[in-house]
């Protein structure tokens, strides 16, 4: 679903480096879940402070894995359920995955 979103969202972003929407693979989802568990171990006041090139903040590790911008791609698009086929369930958006 996070494909779907992102390429029906395409053009409506401010940022030109991530309005091309690149579909995402599942090694990609992968690296940025484990990415998301790291920033929360990893504390910072801002999450583009980890790919910042202030060696007070970067963390090269993150950086290696993937690049800000591929990764604030990914985090604005992410979806887990059709929207189309939406119930009333309160758990829908997470029910493949419970």
């Amino acid at each position: 679903e996070t494909n779907t979103h992102g390429k029906g969202k395409k053009g409506n972003m401010n940022n030109k480096k991530t309005d091309r929407w690149k579909d995402v693979s599942k090694a990609e989802i992968e690296s940025f879940l484990g990415l998301i568990i790291l920033i929360g171990i990893n504390d910072l006041p801002n999450m583009k402070h980890y790919w910042s090139r202030d060696t007070v903040f970067h963390n090269t590790f993150i950086s290696s894995i993937m690049s800000r911008d591929r990764f604030l791609q990914i985090f604005n698009n992410l979806h887990l359920a059709d929207r189309e086929s939406k119930d009333d369930s309160k758990i829908y958006n997470v029910q493949r995955f419970t």
